[in-house]
C-alpha cells in the first residue's frame, strides 16, 4: 500500500489555521504534490492562509488531510529538556493511502517511536479544495489599481502565523490586496492575510501626524512617486 510522508512539524503549524475554520472543505490541510519532488502543504481559514513546502515530503496524490495529536505525556522531572507537550521538529508522520481514519506512527531520523502517533483522517476531497494560488494576490489587469483606502488587516488572523517564530516579515501590497507574510529563518514557507479596507483619509491622516511631528519630509506626493 502506499503511503504519505510528511514533516509534523509542518502538518501541525497547518493546523493551528484549518482549526479556525467552520467550513467543512476548510477543516484540514490540502498535501499536493510537486512534481518535481516534495509537496506543497496548505491551510486556510478563508481569511488567512499558510503555504508551506515540505521538500522531502512523499506523497502519491493530492489530499486534504487533519491531524490531531494525543495527550501529551506527564514531563519527567529529571529531565531538564523535558517542558510538556510534544515537539515535533525533525520528525515526520507516516500515513496510509486510505480513506478510513488511522493512527499514523510519528518518525524521528527514519525510526518509529513506540506509542508515539497521530490520528489522520480524509476530510474532503482535494478537488473541493479553493484555488489557493489565486487567492494569494488578484491578477494584474493593466493600468493603476484604484485606491480603495489604506490596506489593513486583522490583528487576530496574523496570530497563528506568527506563534511560535522568532522572527517575520510584514511585505506591503496594492490597497486593497492580500498582505503577504514571510519568515527569515524558514524560506519555504509563505503567509498570506486577505485585507480589510479601512477608510480612505487614512493617508491624510498620516501625512498630518508627520506635519505635527516635524517630520512633513516623510509625507509621500505625487510628484515623488513617479
Amino acid at each position: 500500500m502506499s503511503h504519505f510522508d510528511l514533516s509534523a512539524e509542518r502538518l501541525f503549524r497547518a493546523m493551528t489555521i484549518t482549526t479556525q475554520s467552520a467550513r467543512a472543505c476548510l477543516a484540514g490541510a490540502l498535501v499536493e504534490p510537486i512534481e518535481d519532488g516534495g509537496a506543497w502543504i496548505v491551510a486556510t481559514n478563508g481569511s488567512a492562509m499558510l503555504i508551506q513546502r515540505d521538500r522531502k515530503a512523499v506523497a502519491p496524490r493530492p489530499i486534504v488531510l487533519r491531524i490531531t495529536a494525543p495527550e501529551p505525556p506527564e514531563p519527567d522531572p529529571d529531565d531538564a529538556f523535558e517542558i510538556g507537550g510534544w515537539h515535533w521538529c525533525g520528525s515526520h508522520i507516516r500515513i496510509r493511502d486510505t480513506p478510513e481514519p488511522q493512527a499514523a506512527p510519528v518518525l524521528w531520523g527514519g525510526h518509529e517511536t513506540p506509542g508515539t502517533h497521530v490520528i489522520v483522517e480524509e476530510v474532503t476531497q482535494a478537488d473541493r479544495y479553493p484555488d489557493w494560488r489565486a487567492a494569494i494576490a488578484a491578477k494584474a489587469k493593466g493600468g493603476e489599481a484604484i485606491r480603495v483606502g489604506c490596506t489593513a488587516f486583522t490583528t487576530s488572523l496574523l496570530l497563528p502565523l506568527i506563534e511560535g517564530r522568532h522572527q517575520f516579515r510584514l511585505h506591503a501590497a496594492r490597497p486593497g490586496h492580500a498582505i503577504s507574510v514571510t519568515w527569515p529563518d524558514d524560506p519555504d514557507a509563505l503567509g498570506v492575510i486577505m485585507p480589510c479596507v479601512t477608510k480612505p483619509r487614512g493617508d491624510e491622516e498620516l501625512a498630518q501626524l508627520f506635519t505635527a511631528l516635524g517630520r512633513d519630509d516623510l509625507i509621500e506626493t505625487e510628484a515623488a512617486d513617479a
